[in-house]
């Protein structure tokens, strides 16, 4: 989406995506240099996730490395963190133990540590 701001000029380029977690919006002084800056903007980084991150993120989706699947963080009794698909739910701290890694975004190739 592109709209030229009256105000000095400047343009704007921003993601229709609410949920976009990479810079929503990019400036330049008219739309060219908006775009290139949008384009050309950086990711952010993509670490696997605690048991106190999974913990603030309740029903949102996650990405486990291991299973090669996407779960809901669903916070259960005590503070029991689980991971919930339509056929079951496990244990985040069991994939924790297990050496897995649970991500917020899907890891690209060279993201993989």
């Amino acid at each position: 989406m592109t709209s030229d701001f009256p105000y000095d000029k400047l343009a704007t380029i921003s993601c229709e995506n609410k949920e976009c977690k990479v810079h929503p919006y990019t400036v330049g002084l008219d739309t060219k240099e908006a775009a290139e800056r949008w384009n050309n903007r950086s990711t952010p980084e993509n670490k696997p996730l605690t048991l106190e991150q999974l913990r603030q993120m309740d029903g949102e989706p996650v990405w486990i490395e291991t299973m090669q699947e996407w779960r809901v963080v669903w916070i259960g009794i005590e503070d029991d963190v689980r991971l919930h698909s339509v056929f079951n739910t496990i244990s985040a701290k069991h994939v924790l133990a297990n050496d897995g890694r649970i991500y917020a975004h899907k890891p690209e190739q060279e993201d993989k540590q």
